[in-house]
């Protein structure tokens, strides 16, 4: 997914070194060990705040035109994955880009997570076990235009801005969960963490978590 936050930059830096994105990633588990990912990307709060210094409207559907291609690349790869079934773009909410597929289990998901990075498989951000779920944090950082200082810096600022926000739906009741920013629903089989990925960097939060269930 770093692909896509890469892409978004590149086409923001024309307004300023901030932005305004939400990210969402959502994990529905079954009992057999398949489940359904959703991962969306909306650029409202960015389209708000900005239209008004792009006086043509060109760059903004630059930036727009840049996301979607992004998404319809993602889609066409993660679509050849072995173990991914309906896989959907959708697009119907003004200014969000939303990507669902169904996995078939816990390795195709990380493969899936993988797709724009080489990896060892003792490096996947997630793995699951009977009546468990684990997250790795993953790590976060603003290196992704190799040497280049000062577009690094920039993305540091644009990090902060990000709010990420991941959502599991559990098949039982959780039982016990160890990020303590997690929020568990009334029913306690969904777990909620929202923070900012600018947090996340400088380790005043984490993404990692064990869920229990």
């Amino acid at each position: 997914m770093k692909k896509i936050i890469r892409t978004f930059l590149f086409a923001t830096l024309v307004f300023t070194a901030t932005s305004c994105l939400d990210i969402l990633e959502e994990i529905t588990l079954n009992k057999d060990g398949s489940g359904t990912y959703v991962t969306a990307y909306d650029i409202a709060k960015f389209v708000d705040t900005y239209a008004s210094l792009d006086s043509t409207g060109q760059a903004m559907k630059d930036t727009k035109k840049s996301l979607d291609s992004t998404f319809e690349v993602l889609k066409n790869k993660v679509a050849s994955i072995n173990g991914v079934s309906a896989v959907y773009l959708d697009k119907s909410e003004k200014n969000v880009n939303k990507l669902r597929l169904n996995f078939t289990n816990i390795n195709v998901l990380n493969e899936v997570l993988n797709l724009d990075k080489k990896v060892a498989s003792d490096m996947n951000l997630y793995s699951q076990s009977k009546g468990k779920l684990t997250r790795k944090d993953g790590g976060v950082n603003s290196s992704l235009f190799g040497d280049d200082e000062e577009q690094n810096e920039m993305m540091d600022l644009f990090l902060s801005d990000i709010k990420y926000r991941i959502i599991y739906n559990l098949p039982n009741a959780v039982k016990k969960m160890k990020n303590e920013d997690a929020t568990l629903s009334t029913d306690k089989k969904t777990v909620t963490l929202e923070v900012s990925l600018g947090d996340v960097k400088e380790k005043r939060k984490t993404l990692s978590n064990e869920i229990k269930y």
